[in-house]
């Protein structure tokens, strides 16, 4: 996030020679490598953790209440563990 007071204030401490990841875009050619701002949904660094889920989806991640819908698995309590996803049938989810 462009705001985010946290990584500017690193930055400063810490090298005047790089720029710190997460303020502005990276340049590098690289095909695997994406650039994302999410300053319309992180106002600062403590922010990432309690809006995961809406970050992930926003860089097109499924998150475990996706796949609940897409496969049909009703909404609960009880969340879905990486060793349940493991066996589940996966031909329903679209690609």
């Amino acid at each position: 996030s462009s705001g985010d007071w946290l990584l500017k204030f690193l930055y400063r401490t810490s090298s005047v020679k790089f720029r710190i990841a997460g303020l502005g875009p990276i340049c590098w050619k690289n095909r695997r490598v994406f650039n994302f701002d999410l300053s319309s949904i992180v106002g600062g660094h403590l922010d990432y953790a309690e809006k995961m889920d809406v970050i992930l989806k926003h860089v097109g991640v499924r998150t475990k209440d996706e796949y609940k819908r897409i496969v049909g698995i009703p909404k609960s309590k009880n969340f879905l563990s990486f060793s349940s996803l493991i066996g589940a049938d996966h031909s329903k989810v679209k690609r």
